[in-house]
């Protein structure tokens, strides 16, 4: 049974859950790790539509499990279950992975529906949700898969900037920039290191942090 569960899903370095779950005493183990599973794949508005297969590998649990901890979860305040209707999420292939979408409560029952402009914003990454023979990899539509050093250069930048500013970006939409370093020896902690250093320089001088990669490189003498 265990090795069924041997490969986590790629996330997140990190995620933001309800502060006030960490300190419930009757919210059981199971159940608290679901919640942070699904704050893994959750935007700053806690939208998130992962399946109960992705959440299931993260937390070595079967759908049916996943499934009990949702209801949990929607009990106690902590999740609250949007309408598809009102949330359309596209489909990954017709007919096949349609997903609930969830919205994470973090400001209790009260948090007000989320717009829709709030649904769209900065999607969560479900690489773990393709084949599992390219899970690995990324791909994109204009050049093919990207493989390991790519996609780590782009989530490098992405941490930095985040480290510094709080703002997220999209590692997908980042491969492009990340393409033209490959090989050149730029190791992701120093892109990482860069593209804070880029964004709190900006920030101290009251523009907005880097929005790209090539944005960093310029700026560190890369490109």
């Amino acid at each position: 049974m265990q090795s069924h569960f041997e490969d986590k899903p790629e996330t997140r370095l990190y995620a933001i859950m309800p502060a006030r779950a960490i300190q419930d005493d009757e919210l059981g183990h199971t159940a608290l790790r679901v919640l942070g599973a699904l704050c893994l794949h959750a935007n700053k508005y806690g939208i998130c539509w992962p399946s109960r297969t992705t959440l299931g590998r993260h937390v070595s649990r079967s759908n049916g499990t996943i499934s009990r901890h949702f209801a949990t979860l929607v009990k106690k305040g902590y999740l609250r279950r949007l309408q598809g209707k009102n949330y359309p999420v596209p489909r990954r292939q017709p007919g096949r992975w349609y997903t609930s979408r969830f919205q994470v409560l973090y400001e209790g029952p009260g948090t007000p529906m989320p717009t829709m402009e709030q649904f769209k914003a900065i999607k969560p990454r479900v690489v773990a949700e393709l084949d599992e023979d390219v899970s690995h990899l990324v791909t994109n539509k204009r050049e093919g898969v990207r493989g390991n050093e790519a996609r780590s250069l782009a989530s490098a930048f992405c941490s930095g900037v985040a480290a510094a500013s709080g703002q997220h970006r999209i590692a997908d939409q980042q491969l492009d920039g990340a393409a033209k370093l490959e090989g050149q020896g730029i190791s992701p902690a120093a892109l990482r290191d860069y593209a804070e250093q880029m964004s709190l320089e900006a920030l101290s001088q009251g523009r907005s942090p880097p929005l790209s990669i090539r944005q960093v490189a310029k700026w560190a003498g890369l490109l």
